[in-house]
């Protein structure tokens, strides 16, 4: 039977390489950025996105430090988590956009590097110059955190939507931070992409949509990571189920926000 099994997974391989190198002869790859030849994005073109020189409230977006709430927007309440991290803008039609529609729903899952990357630069350490931050406030923050033995947490998928894509963004961004990546959450609702609903649908397609996995252990603090957030619906509610099973602390990290007011 493992003999049967390893020729059948050799068999695959094979035919799966064999596939990528067939469809590279006839759709050759181009940059995303610049079109340059023979690869998906470039590292001139990658690093022409810049990370955001100073954080915002997640209500207001008047400038904080750590991404946590403004004594304004505190008091309104509304919100579950506490801190939100973004590292660059989401530009409509911007080379950062385009790196992820095409991770998401071109299943280029080879651009995974370039956003894990992006999500180093702006709270961890390069493994070529360990000694230097990207964001030497924000690694200290995060570092913090860690210390507390916070966990990581990607918000997930519906199981349906994860079978076509083959694979949860933010369960693989999340592994870039280094730390235990832990799925603490599941998705009970297939609801619709949040990104063509208006605000108010998208807060009535998330109610109940999550819940903690059985057997969840409370901890006092979470990392929860997406690839992009707009009005925040999808992370306050994950943020919401978390702190109702006992989380004390949740602070969220995306690579991009857009512009949801």
């Amino acid at each position: 039977f493992f003999k049967k099994y390893l020729r059948s997974s050799c068999y695959f391989f094979y035919m799966q390489h064999f596939l990528k190198r067939f469809l590279s002869l006839i759709f050759p790859l181009s940059c995303l950025g610049c079109k340059a030849k023979s690869v998906l994005l470039c590292r001139v073109c990658f690093y022409t996105i810049s990370l955001l020189k100073c954080q915002e409230c997640p209500g207001c977006r008047c400038t904080s430090q750590y991404g946590e709430f403004c004594p304004r927007c505190s008091k309104l309440g509304g919100w579950y988590f506490d801190s939100l991290i973004v590292c660059s803008k989401y530009d409509k039609s911007g080379l950062l956009q385009k790196i992820i529609k095409n991770f998401k729903y071109k299943y280029s899952k080879e651009l995974a590097v370039y956003l894990g990357d992006l999500l180093i630069r702006c709270v961890g350490k390069s493994e070529s110059r360990p000694e230097s931050p990207g964001r030497p406030e924000l690694y200290t923050f995060f570092e913090q955190l860690f210390n507390e033995v916070a966990l990581v947490v990607p918000v997930p998928l519906h199981k349906k939507r994860l079978k076509d894509r083959g694979f949860n963004q933010a369960k693989i961004l999340a592994e870039f931070l280094g730390r235990p990546v832990c799925e603490l959450l599941s998705r009970k609702i297939n609801t619709p992409h949040q990104a063509k609903c208006s605000r108010q649908e998208r807060l009535k397609n998330l109610e109940n949509a999550f819940c903690v996995r059985p057997g969840f252990e409370s901890v006092s603090k979470v990392v929860l990571v997406d690839d992009v957030c707009t009005t925040g619906s999808t992370l306050n509610e994950c943020a919401k189920v978390l702190k109702e099973a006992g989380v004390s602390y949740v602070a969220c990290i995306v690579l991009a926000r857009g512009d949801g007011r």
